[in-house]
């Protein structure tokens, strides 16, 4: 299970070219050793997010999936939801910048 964790649409620090970015956090909690990972995307297009108001947190499907081959000017990546597609953006680059372990939660009998 993947928790949508944080997602910033930003434009890159002052002094770059202010092209658009995505930071992403992702909480992976049903894994033995629970993992937040923290993604940034730029040179984002066609940017989606739906279904977020509170009814769902979670992506079913994540995927990240490079498209470089397809020659399509400055996109080489496309990010999406294929569970619910409430998540789907292309970017030009994909730039995992960290992850953290979270603590374990007991399980109460």
């Amino acid at each position: 299970m993947r928790g949508l964790r944080h997602v910033c649409v930003t434009e890159d620090p002052p002094g770059a070219d202010g092209e658009p970015c995505v930071l992403l956090q992702l909480d992976f909690l049903a894994c033995e050793v629970p993992f937040r990972v923290h993604l940034r995307f730029e040179g984002m297009r066609s940017f989606k997010l739906t279904d977020f108001n509170g009814s769902r947190d979670r992506i079913s499907g994540f995927s990240i999936k490079g498209i470089s081959d397809r020659q399509w000017e400055d996109l080489n990546w496309h990010i999406w939801d294929y569970e619910d597609g409430d998540l789907e953006f292309y970017a030009r680059t994909a730039e995992l910048t960290a992850v953290d372990r979270l603590p374990v939660r007991r399980r109460e009998n």
